[in-house]
């Protein structure tokens, strides 16, 4: 028996909402193009009872196929039980990057920004500060 994952009241109550009607599948735009049951919000609701239960470890695998949803919403607009399957995929995503066990994408910018301060990895220009403290004389 694997250790439980720990997650929030609201939304380990949202996963357990979810009925397994399927109505996302139809609805998904990663599940319509690879037809892997564990891509739309049924199959990651099941995971994650699954990983919240202790019965399977919140593996590389896994964490990539929680990454896989592009967080349209379009599946909790379809949902009968009320469960929003982009808020818990961002909630447990931020809990990843929290734990050091996020995807390896976000590892990388989660570096940059902190060598950096921006998405690009590039260094503020040395005027930078002086064009900060610029007035504009008129503002559109």
């Amino acid at each position: 028996m694997e250790e439980k994952y720990e997650f929030e009241k609201k939304f380990r109550d949202q996963v357990l909402r979810c009925s397994s009607c399927g109505f996302c599948r139809a609805v998904c735009p990663v599940f319509g193009l690879t037809k892997r049951p564990a891509f739309n919000a049924r199959g990651k609701m099941l995971i994650l009872k699954e990983v919240m239960d202790g019965n399977v470890p919140l593996n590389e695998e896994l964490i990539e196929t929680l990454f896989q949803c592009t967080t349209c919403a379009s599946c909790a607009n379809q949902c009968p039980s009320g469960v929003n399957p982009p808020e818990i995929i961002k909630e447990v995503r931020k809990d990843m990057v929290h734990r050091g066990t996020c995807h390896p994408a976000f590892e990388g910018m989660n570096r940059i920004l902190q060598e950096h301060t921006n998405i690009y990895g590039e260094d503020e220009p040395e005027d930078f500060e002086r064009e900060r403290n610029k007035k504009a004389e008129f503002v559109f």
